[in-house]
């Protein structure tokens, strides 16, 4: 669970730098200091950490559902 919660927060730091790296990006292409392959690459990179984060999101409900299945609270966590 630490290890799912720590991947989370990885993969966030990682998106948050890449919508950082996507202003930049078009900001520099705004005063002429980027290219159009650099601008168009920032977009794909900030979909790939939003595509890892939920990855991650995915994998830490998994392992909660796993942890409170096992432990036989599955159905008392959800009120059934």
């Amino acid at each position: 669970m630490e290890r799912s919660a720590a991947q989370i927060e990885a993969t966030r730091a990682t998106k948050t730098q890449r919508e950082e790296a996507l202003r930049a990006e078009r900001e520099k292409i705004r005063v002429g200091r980027s290219t159009t392959f650099q601008v168009a690459r920032a977009p794909r990179n900030l979909t790939d950490s939003r595509i890892s984060e939920i990855q991650a999101l995915t994998a830490y409900r998994k392992a909660l559902v796993d942890l409170y299945r096992l432990s036989g609270l599955l159905l008392e966590k959800w009120q059934i």
